[in-house]
């Protein structure tokens, strides 16, 4: 039962993580807090991280 249990919840988590689209991503970086000092080459770097990470779990998945 709980081997049915955790397939369920990966499959309900890689279904969300397909739903993740690139303007998700953009705009969650683009709006941290100001005291995190983020420049704008860190946010790009970060949004090209979440989307190569994202494409990688779901190849993995």
């Amino acid at each position: 039962m709980a081997l049915i249990s955790l397939k369920s919840n990966l499959q309900e988590a890689l279904e969300k993580l397909e739903r993740v689209t690139e303007n998700n991503s953009i705009r969650v970086v683009a709006v941290p807090p100001q005291e995190w000092q983020f420049t704008m080459e860190e946010r790009v770097t970060m949004v090209e991280y979440l989307i190569r990470r994202q494409q990688e779990l779901l190849e993995l998945l």
